[in-house]
């Protein structure tokens, strides 16, 4: 089974790093918890799309990011049962870090299986594993045959389909 993974939200910790920078540079409080929409920089008054969109652009700021509990041991199993794993992740910059932080983390993981990808519904597979549910839903609509499913978060509850919660 062809297994297409989203790295951002399921199997790297990218809102807890935004949320520790969003607290650092803007003296909030926030939690993961707090991350209740997609845009990140809608639940603080004090940042902008532009600042956030900085944060990703930052040479290194996708190595800082911590695994998801569990991702890690569940990514091994899963090549170990034998599915086709297939990372395919939104990228604008930071394409050699995203390599980087999966050659540190899934050690021999080929390269060639990582696919960076503006338009997620172009990739086919069985399954796409997602939490941005724009791309899940428009990945369902060009492959309506396969299984589309959300990766538990705050910001995606309004998801009607298949949830993995941690």
């Amino acid at each position: 089974m062809r297994l297409l993974i989203d790295m951002d939200g399921v199997c790297a910790d990218l809102v807890s790093h935004w949320v520790t920078l969003l607290n650092r540079y803007h003296g909030e409080t926030l939690q993961k918890e707090d991350v209740t929409d997609w845009h990140i920089h809608k639940i603080t008054e004090q940042t902008t799309r532009k600042e956030v969109e900085a944060f990703l652009a930052d040479p290194g700021f996708f190595l800082h990011l911590e695994p998801i509990p569990g991702a890690i041991e569940t990514l091994r199993r899963l090549i170990r049962d034998g599915h086709d794993l297939v990372f395919v992740t939104h990228c604008k910059e930071g394409h050699g870090d995203k390599r980087k932080w999966l050659e540190r983390h899934l050690p021999g993981f080929p390269m060639r299986s990582v696919i960076f990808a503006e338009r997620k519904e172009l990739v086919s597979g069985d399954v796409l594993l997602d939490d941005g549910v724009h791309n899940l839903r428009d990945w369902q609509k060009h492959n309506p045959s396969g299984i589309a499913v959300c990766f538990d978060a705050p910001y995606n509850q309004h998801w009607q389909g298949e949830r993995v919660t941690k």
